[in-house]
């Protein structure tokens, strides 16, 4: 709150964050929109075009891909400090030590990932590798760097998988917010509110699942391999549908 105090202007020309070209800018964009766009912006998508959005594969792959995002975030939000005190005995002094690690490092990558895919698409021109195989390429990482948590019972084997996973899974988040305005411009709002839906899903079903997995047999290694299938799967529904570039030019 006190950040969004200082920092936060509703009009762009009380803010000392916006220069003069910027607010010329604004005021040109202003300027010329008329009160048609605002009332189709507010209306209810006509089944038409959510029957697009819904069918469309590579929003479908971007979605199921984000939820699995969303189900790695949700999972070690909720379970990493009670994983490191129940498997390595941690207080609740140490754990927080060891568990800014990996938000620290998909912090950094949050930022570098989504600079390096708009570097991407700018030189390359295609969203195929500037975005999905970002995508791809970060869920397999992640993927691949929690079956040795499953299989440790090495403190800094766990720690250094959980940090690779944490920063992976969360690497290309630019990317899939990117995708939904690259294909569907006019109706991205709606495109990304189905997209958010299924990250709410995975916030619910993530923290569940995996009390769940626990109670079967009281290991944390169930929970870390079904992680492992669903970044795997994501990744596969990647590179099989997710195709921006094409279903672009069919939206």
């Amino acid at each position: 709150m006190p950040l969004w105090y200082f920092c936060f202007r509703d009009d762009p020309s009380q803010s000392r964050f916006v220069n003069a070209a910027e607010l010329a800018h604004i005021h040109k964009v202003d300027a010329g929109v008329t009160a048609a766009p605002h009332a189709v912006l507010k209306s209810w998508p006509e089944p038409a075009v959510l029957k697009e959005l819904l069918t469309n594969r590579t929003l479908l792959a971007n979605t199921w891909a984000f939820f699995v995002f969303g189900y790695f975030l949700f999972f070690f939000m909720s379970w990493l400090p009670s994983y490191l005190e129940r498997k390595y005995g941690l207080d609740l002094a140490s754990v927080g030590l060891f568990s800014i690690l990996p938000w620290l490092s998909a912090a950094v990558l949050l930022w570098a990932m989504g600079r390096w895919s708009d570097h991407l698409l700018k030189t390359t021109g295609s969203m195929r590798i500037s975005r999905s195989w970002l995508i791809a390429g970060s869920q397999f990482v992640a993927a691949l760097a929690v079956i040795p948590v499953a299989l440790t019972d090495d403190l800094t084997v766990a720690i250094a998988g959980i940090t690779v996973a944490v920063a992976a899974s969360m690497g290309a988040n630019a990317a899939y917010y990117a995708v939904n305005v690259d294909i569907v411009p006019q109706r991205a709002a709606t495109a990304l509110g189905i997209m958010d839906f299924a990250f709410a899903i995975a916030g619910f079903l993530a923290p569940a699942i995996t009390g769940w997995v626990l109670n079967l047999r009281g290991s944390f290694a169930d929970a870390f391999l079904l992680m492992t299938a669903l970044a795997l799967s994501s990744v596969a529904a990647v590179l099989l549908f997710h195709h921006p570039d094409r279903d672009r030019a069919r939206s």
